[in-house]
């Protein structure tokens, strides 16, 4: 269902306000508790990068939306949510190596075949070799070091233990343990997290939540796209929301009611389960960790969080090879890209122009402001692209269109790049969340060079 958004105010103070909407199965158990209250968002002039520089020609005639969040209202914290190790030691069971790995870590850490992924269903309970993963939670520098001299110690390590896996979280946790702000972050969240493209983009790997359908024993998740597929997700069936090429993405990404905003309680997601990058949003009210069961946390440790999860090839890139590597690494590198934020601009419409170009133009003001309210900078972007593309299809001489046809094939059969995700586009970084986000992984980086 599309949310219900106000505009409220007069044309010199106008502002959008938009309901912060709970899943069916409403997981979060502050909601019944008081009622969430609207998320506001403000209109701003997009200023020059320096004082005595122009305005990019890409922000003429448009203006910024913001949110009406104060952001020192948070506790920004990163952590390292777990790494994912893969060792070669004297033949052995990994349900020994669990056991005295517990004496480290104060619990029996998950030690599987080098051959089974931390997120594969079907794992041996006792599986023995010589070539194990060993999958540590909250892993802290001094743990590691304990880690590494019982494997070096215990069972013979041939050689330095390789990271295979990691995930980064990045909590933000209001600092009066308010449900509104919390819930607030959110929403945030959901439309100003933009992260790379996949390189190879499926239907798979879009943007979409699972949330509960229902309260009680037995209720089954279900699994929506922010922009809706009509098939099943599939490769065979669908595709990707990036391919712009095609013109069944176009049409669905340009559809009046095809954008869909996740539930506050949803769990977002963005990559494939597997990919070597992946991405989730979270109203984190419960720790699962513990043997599968969720706990309630207390109010005081419940906040918003984005994760994302790198492997195997995005960990070398990264250049996170050897275990080692974490001592000392600069975490703030995962930031530009990663942990990317972004404000939205829109077309900029005048109260005093009545003709037919300003009706267009408060035309398109609108349903810019409906994309964004459903689908954040991510559906936005999408949809600038694809009327990009539409409008020059329907406006080109045969020669244009024969050369985008040929244009379209090259990328249909992956020989041409897709080069306009890459670009800011019309979006502007949003500086304030940056920064803090920066200082956040910067305090990371200083835990893992001086450990203590």
């Amino acid at each position: 269902m599309a949310l219900s958004f106000k505009l409220i105010g007069t044309d010199e103070d106008k502002r959008i306000s938009i309901p912060l909407e709970f899943s069916p199965g409403k997981s979060d158990p502050a909601v019944d508790l008081c009622k969430p209250e609207p998320l506001e968002y403000f209109f701003a002039q997009v200023a020059p990068s320096a004082p005595d520089s122009e305005l990019q020609t890409r922000f003429l005639g448009r203006k910024i939306i913001e949110p009406s969040i104060d952001l020192d209202s948070f506790r920004f914290e990163s952590v390292i949510d777990w790494v994912w190790i893969l060792i070669e030691v004297k033949h052995t069971s990994s349900k020994w190596i669990s056991e005295k790995l517990s004496t480290a870590l104060g619990r029996n850490p998950r030690v599987i075949s080098d051959e089974v992924k931390p997120w594969d269903d079907a794992v041996l309970v006792d599986f023995v070799g010589n070539r194990f993963g060993v999958v540590i939670q909250e892993p802290t520098p001094l743990t590691l070091i304990a880690v590494n001299k019982i494997l070096s110690r215990e069972f013979g390590m041939v050689k330095p233990a390789k990271i295979a896996g990691i995930e980064l979280a990045l909590d933000l946790y209001p600092r009066d343990a308010s449900d509104q702000l919390r819930w607030a972050m959110t929403a945030v969240l959901h439309r100003h997290h933009l992260p790379p493209k996949p390189q190879k983009p499926v239907p798979r790997s879009d943007y979409r939540h699972t949330f509960s359908s229902k309260k009680g024993i037995g209720a089954k998740p279900q699994t929506k796209f922010v922009i809706a597929k009509r098939g099943a997700a599939s490769d065979g069936l669908e595709i990707s929301d990036y391919d712009l090429a095609k013109k069944d993405a176009r049409m669905r990404v340009l559809g009046d009611n095809s954008h869909f905003a996740p539930f506050i309680d949803s769990t977002v997601y963005r990559g494939e389960r597997g990919d070597p990058v992946m991405f989730r949003i979270q109203n984190k009210v419960e720790d699962s960790r513990v043997n599968g069961v969720g706990i309630r946390l207390a109010p005081e440790h419940r906040r918003a969080r984005i994760e994302v999860t790198l492997s195997g090839p995005a960990c070398a890139k990264g250049g996170l090879k050897k275990l080692q590597d974490l001592f000392g690494y600069n975490f703030g590198t995962l930031g530009r890209g990663y942990f990317d934020f972004w404000l939205p601009s829109i077309v900029a419409t005048s109260a005093d122009k009545a003709d037919m170009a300003g009706i267009i133009d408060a035309h398109r003001e609108r349903r810019m402001i409906e994309i964004f309210v459903e689908s954040g900078v991510y559906g936005l972007d999408l949809y600038e692209e694809a009327l990009k593309r539409q409008h020059s299809r329907n406006t080109s001489g045969a020669k244009k269109v024969l050369a985008e046809q040929s244009n379209d094939a090259e990328q249909s059969a992956g020989t041409a790049p897709m080069r306009w995700h890459r670009s800011s586009r019309n979006r502007k970084a949003w500086d304030e969340m940056r920064a803090k986000t920066y200082e956040a992984l910067r305090r990371l980086t200083k835990t893992w060079r001086s450990p203590s």
